[in-house]
């Protein structure tokens, strides 16, 4: 162990204990006394301590949760009725409703109609049913999922599955370096105001980010949620609550969703030259 290193540090065990400790919660720091290879060995023999100051690396990281910015849901139209142009007038009328509760801006794509017979009954009772069918894709983003989730509830639409999609760009920011490297540095700094020493010039630096799998979250966390979906907490804050009789059960059903959200690590290493207290 050279001189400098024990004046700055004191006995590299137990510095490198108490840095340990504290680096557990927030951040790594290695101790690199890159000053040559003389040291003090024995008796009275001089330290002949390089030009060369020590460094150390101290690590950061900062993480960026990024969330679904649409979800695809599918709806089945279906017009049923013993006559086959009945049929078609139904599915038609269900078209309509359901391009009522999305509203103009919303675009809905149609697969090709489909026909089919369905018999009910036996004997003298069995009847012969014409079902026109075709399933209507649609796309809601955060801003109008809420109202016209509950729209088609209230209408009666069955909802299929949700797909989210994460169309921004899943790539680290700028910004999420310059935040790792910003905490790297305030924890250098303060290391160097704890241990008695000044900081030199950063000599090296090293980045790298990761993205993780998505990790599923309850709807009511995320920005899907609206307070249209919750509205009847309005009435808590009344005197006298009425009772809520006409919430739909596939409100509640969806607000049990999981939202898949991604995450990307971005980690941050800074070596710094280590100097003499000024």
């Amino acid at each position: 162990m050279s001189c400098l290193y024990r004046a700055l540090f004191g006995d590299r065990e137990t510095a490198g204990h108490a840095i340990d400790e504290h680096n557990k919660k927030e951040f790594m720091m290695t101790l690199t006394p890159d000053i040559g290879d003389a040291c003090c060995t024995s008796g009275n023999r001089p330290c002949q301590v390089h030009n060369k100051p020590g460094s150390f690396t101290i690590t950061a990281t900062t993480e960026a949760t990024r969330e679904p910015t649409s979800v695809a849901y599918t709806v089945m139209l279906e017009g049923k009725d013993k006559d086959r142009r009945a049929a078609l007038v139904r599915l038609q009328e269900e078209s309509e409703k359901l391009a009522q509760c999305l509203g103009g801006e919303i675009d809905v794509s149609l697969s090709p109609l489909q026909e089919y017979s369905q018999t009910e009954g036996e004997g003298r009772r069995e009847t012969v049913w014409t079902v026109a069918s075709s399933t209507a894709k649609f796309q809601l983003d955060q801003e109008n999922f809420g109202s016209v989730f509950v729209a088609l509830a209230d209408a009666g639409f069955r909802v299929g599955d949700p797909v989210y999609d994460f169309a921004q760009d899943l790539e680290p920011g700028a910004d999420l370096y310059e935040e790792a490297a910003a905490l790297a540095l305030e924890k250098a700094q303060a290391t160097a105001a704890g241990g008695g020493f000044s900081l030199g010039d950063v000599v090296g630096v090293g980045f790298s980010d990761v993205a993780s799998d998505p990790a599923l979250r309850p709807l009511i966390e995320t920005s899907f949620f609206s307070p249209s979906l919750f509205s009847f907490n309005a009435l808590r804050s009344q005197p006298d609550p009425e009772p809520v009789v006409n919430l739909d059960p596939e409100v509640f059903e969806m607000l049990n969703q999981k939202v898949p959200v991604k995450m990307t690590t971005v980690v941050v290493s800074l070596t710094i030259e280590i100097l003499p207290a000024a």
